[in-house]
């Protein structure tokens, strides 16, 4: 399965990492770059396939501290900014990479079901994904059922 990630993480090789930078690309393509998202640390982990104790950590580790920023607000949520955004959506913006793992797959699809007005479940109004919080930060929050679709792989 071929996705697009960001220029940025092209030396990538951890597919939940790529998952991650997918899934940020998309969301700021649909809602706009340099601006703080919200997401739930469990999803996160998730995501990446990893156990939630020191994810944010590791990902500043990971990650090009240029290009994307977190912020461990609290213990159940964190944010994160891309702030690298894209020339015009021009190719040397965006690379593609290939996720081999069915794991990673699942993830992938079932975020972009998400993504795409939740057409998963059977709720019928169409509304954006990511609402504005408490904080009025904007957050995502993967249904609990996602849980019983993606399989879970052994976690590092």
């Amino acid at each position: 399965m071929t996705i697009k990630i960001p220029y940025w993480a092209h030396q990538l090789t951890d597919e939940g990492l790529l998952t991650f930078a997918a899934f940020t690309t998309r969301v700021c393509d649909k809602y706009g770059y340099c601006e703080w998202y919200s997401l739930n640390k469990e999803d996160l982990a998730t995501i990446c396939n990893k156990r939630g104790a020191g994810i944010i950590d590791w990902l500043r580790r990971e990650l090009d501290g240029e290009a994307i920023e977190f912020a461990d607000m609290t213990d159940h949520y964190v944010c994160f900014r891309v702030n690298k955004q894209p020339c015009g959506g021009s190719s040397k913006d965006f690379e593609y990479a290939q996720l081999t793992e069915d794991r990673q797959q699942k993830v992938w699809i079932y975020l972009l079901g998400c993504m795409n007005y939740n057409f998963l479940t059977d709720d019928v109004v169409q509304t954006n994904t990511y609402r504005p919080n408490t904080y009025h930060v904007t957050e995502f929050k993967i249904t609990r059922e996602a849980l019983g679709y993606i399989k879970k792989a052994d976690r590092v």
